[in-house]
């Protein structure tokens, strides 16, 4: 597969929505009629009121939050999506990945996890150890002792280069519980720990939508 940007927007939806509301139906196509190949969503567990909606930007569309539909000047898709959030202000992540394939075994996975590490003010992210402890905090799950890891993969966020992204696949929330709470899991994470702050792990059963 191609490179990609992958965007994550978490959108803060009304009491009403619906993931079929026509609204949000038509700011897909519009992803779509940019080249989009995949889009993927759902709402997010133990958050009723919180959307999650992931595109794959193609490499032709070179800044994603830039784009602004094919008529603009008729309907405008960044202030599209501002419209569909309660609070007018939608988080936005944009993610590269050098093939899409990557991140598919979580995308398609029962449990898809969204998990971010955010690195202090001046620290070199560069530096062996932290560098090391950043991806094996992915890999480690591969070795999750009860099983339930399906893959996935990490990234940058082009917008905070001390904002690590990790979308992570499992079968079961009880199969990530039980990894959480091993020692294996814990390692990496309090190597970092003195220089992170704050981060947060969302769960999501995602609906993928293909334009063939």
């Amino acid at each position: 597969m191609s490179a990609i940007t992958l965007e994550i927007l978490k959108i803060t939806v009304g009491a009403g929505f619906q993931l079929t509301c026509p609204a949000f139906a038509q700011l897909r196509q519009t992803a779509f009629s940019a080249g989009v190949k995949d889009q993927w969503y759902g709402m997010i567990q133990d958050r009723s009121n919180l959307l999650c909606w992931l595109i794959e930007w193609p490499a032709s569309i070179r800044d994603p939050l830039s784009y602004a539909g094919p008529e603009p000047s008729k309907i405008n898709f960044r202030d599209s999506i501002r419209a569909l959030d309660a609070q007018q202000s939608p988080t936005s992540w944009l993610l590269p990945f050098e093939n899409a394939d990557l991140i598919r075994p979580a995308l398609v996975a029962p449990v898809c996890e969204i998990c971010d590490v955010n690195l202090k003010p001046g620290v070199d992210r560069t530096r062996p150890d932290i560098a090391k402890s950043l991806h094996k905090t992915f890999t480690d799950c591969y070795d999750a002792p009860d099983g339930g890891f399906t893959g996935g993969y990490w990234a940058v966020n082009t917008l905070n280069d001390r904002h690590n992204v990790y979308l992570l696949g499992w079968e079961s929330r009880q199969l990530h519980a039980k990894y959480f709470a091993t020692p294996l899991c814990a390692l990496e994470l309090k190597n970092l720990d003195p220089y992170s702050e704050g981060g947060e792990g969302l769960f999501v059963n995602l609906t993928h939508e293909r334009n063939e």
